[in-house]
């Protein structure tokens, strides 16, 4: 019974700080609750705000691609244009400058081919007297 008597104090000691930390639960968790679900649904907002920011920065830089990718492809088309625009003038161009060479050429050649056939001609002009003369003198000789 001493024992009973001597725990039996501390024992209501325990029990009321226990009660009192019941009650402060009870009293607070309410106010706790409230502020978890709280900051539960602020999460879940913050999580959806960065879902879309992530969605629209992805669009965002897709445009971007996509436009980046048809810039590239303007100028290519436009670089093969001019590209094809430079080989057509130097086709032309080289066509001209091809024609004047060959004009010259054959002009030269011509000149050259007269040069020639003159030359023939007198040639033959010359063999055609030795021959005339070579006649002459073997009538002459025979008579």
């Amino acid at each position: 019974m001493e024992i009973i008597v001597q725990v039996l104090p501390l024992m209501m000691i325990k029990e009321a700080e226990i009660s009192k930390m019941k009650q402060n639960f009870i009293n607070n968790f309410s106010k706790m609750f409230k502020d978890f679900l709280k900051t539960k649904y602020l999460i879940q907002m913050y999580n959806c705000q960065q879902k879309k920011h992530k969605k629209n920065l992805t669009q965002e830089i897709e445009k971007q691609f996509q436009q980046n990718v048809l810039v590239i492809q303007v100028k290519q088309e436009q670089s093969v244009i001019l590209e094809k625009q430079e080989e057509l003038q130097v086709e032309t161009g080289g066509n001209q400058e091809q024609k004047y060479k060959r004009r010259y050429l054959f002009k030269k050649r011509y000149k050259l081919l007269k040069q020639i056939l003159r030359l023939l001609r007198l040639e033959i002009k010359w063999k055609r007297s030795q021959f005339h003369f070579t006649l002459k003198s073997l009538k002459n000789s025979m008579d």
